[in-house]
């Protein structure tokens, strides 16, 4: 915390993310740091149209902005528009508010939030470490912040 409060850039990937969160679902309800408002929580086994959804998650997927211009001043910005990132999660961040959330990808049927921040503070899903030269652009972004 004391490293977040100095506001120098932060980047949570993956549960790194999820830990930034105020509650987390992952055996029993615990508390996260809080340094964002929401839960993350298990994504549901079956789609709302019954079909089974594949959980974990596994594979690539493009990320879009949850809001206009959301990527503008990201590292979102550097990698460009349909970038791809490799994603491996079985759950998912609600933010409490719409603000936090600058990229939305689709599990199934389902949006759920590939990327959060405010400020200094990022955290992604997916794995930029894992994403070739998209994840390379992306971190490329984040360490010229």
């Amino acid at each position: 915390m004391r490293y977040l409060e100095r506001e120098r850039p932060f980047l949570g990937i993956c549960v790194g993310m999820q830990l930034l969160m105020e509650t987390g679902e992952e055996f029993g309800v615990h508390r996260g740091l809080g340094v964002f408002e929401g839960t993350v929580s298990k994504i549901a086994a079956e789609r709302e149209d019954g079909k089974p959804e594949r959980v974990p998650v596994i594979g690539w997927n493009t990320p879009r902005e949850a809001f206009p211009n959301s990527f503008d001043g990201t590292p979102f910005a550097t990698a460009g528009p349909g970038a791809a990132y490799y994603f491996v999660h079985s759950f998912a961040v609600q933010c409490a508010s719409k603000a936090a959330a600058i990229a939305v990808t689709d599990v199934g049927t389902t949006q759920v939030t590939a990327a959060i921040a405010r400020d200094h503070i990022f955290g992604v899903q997916f794995h930029p470490e894992r994403s070739a030269l998209d994840g390379q652009s992306f971190l490329a972004g984040f360490l010229q912040l």
